[in-house]
Formats: structure tokens, C-alpha cells, sequence
């Protein structure tokens, strides 16, 4: 199961919000028209995953015996 998953799921889950925040800026756009300006930074926050990754917590995961 390992090696079938390993390849489909990436090493460290960063938020990728590229595609879809044109969508989430219209859709809160009807009640705060400031949400057009809305960057993906303003929705994420990614530093907890990024902390873990500098620690080097999942390259001890992902590391072979």
C-alpha cells in the first residue's frame, strides 16, 4: 500500500488555492465587495506546514530504514 500511495500524495501538503480563488473572491464579493483584492495569502496561512518541513520531522518520515 505504501508504494501505491506514496507517488499520489504529495511529500508535504501545501494549500493550493491558485485555481480557485478567483471563485472564493466572487462568492464573499456580494457581501464585502474588499474580498475582489483577496489574495491567497489573506485565506492561508501555510507557516504551521513550513515549520514541520525546516524541522525536518518529514524527511524522518519519509526516510528509509
Amino acid at each position: 500500500m505504501y508504494n501505491y500511495y506514496v507517488p499520489i500524495f504529495p511529500k508535504v501538503p501545501h494549500a493550493d488555492l491558485a485555481e480557485g480563488i478567483g471563485e472564493i473572491r466572487t462568492l464573499f464579493a456580494g457581501r464585502n465587495p474588499a474580498a475582489q483584492s483577496l489574495q491567497e495569502a489573506d485565506i492561508s496561512d501555510s507557516s504551521l506546514i513550513d515549520e514541520v518541513e525546516h524541522s525536518g520531522f518529514v524527511d524522518q518520515l519519509y526516510a528509509k530504514p
